[in-house]
C-alpha cells in the first residue's frame, strides 16, 4: 500500500486516511497501538489484527496472530 503524506498539527496529531481506517476496521473512538520499528512509527488496531499480515483476529489472543500465519510459522519449522 502506498503512503499518503499528511500534515501534523501542533499537538502531534495526524488524521489517518479513511481508506487505511476502513482496511483495518478502525472506527471513531477505536483503540490503536502506536509502536516503533526501526525508523518507522507504526499505528495498528489494538488486539484486533494479526501483527504479521494485518488480518482480523477473533477474541483476545495473547500473541495477535491469525490462524494462517500460525500455520505458516509451524510449517516453516
Amino acid at each position: 500500500m502506498n503512503g499518503i503524506e499528511k500534515d501534523m498539527d501542533n499537538l502531534g496529531r495526524v488524521v489517518i486516511p479513511i481508506k487505511f481506517r476502513k482496511k483495518f476496521g478502525i472506527e471513531g473512538n477505536s483503540t490503536v497501538l502506536v509502536s516503533l520499528e526501526d525508523n518507522a512509527i507504526l499505528i495498528s488496531p489494538a488486539n484486533k489484527c494479526c501483527i504479521l499480515c494485518g488480518k482480523k483476529v477473533d477474541g483476545e489472543q495473547k500473541f495477535r496472530l491469525c490462524q494462517s500465519c500460525i500455520a505458516e510459522i509451524i510449517s516453516d519449522n
